[in-house]
């Protein structure tokens, strides 16, 4: 099943949008995190082997908390930590 994206015409960049994937890169390529078809696990795998630890501290970093039951985000985990001297 093919699957066209709506492209709003006040996007500049329409070069990125593909018939089936969105090449959130740039790169002109269906790299496998970009790819819909593939399984969720192997394109977060990829995505994952493709960032930096700053890239992927930010990711932790931002984003909502998670309920009780999880974890939460850094910054809630940070915000619950007993203070460390000369921190």
């Amino acid at each position: 099943m093919r699957r066209k994206y709506y492209v709003p015409s006040n996007v500049s960049n329409h070069e990125i949008y593909h018939e089936d994937w969105i090449d959130f890169n740039k790169n002109g390529v269906k790299d496998p995190f970009e790819d819909p078809k593939l399984p969720v696990e192997e394109r977060v795998e990829d995505l994952l082997r493709r960032m930096t630890i700053k890239e992927k501290l930010a990711q932790l970093r931002s984003g909502r908390e998670i309920p009780e039951e999880g974890m939460g985000n850094l910054s809630f985990i940070n915000r619950h930590l007993p203070a460390r001297e000369g921190a």
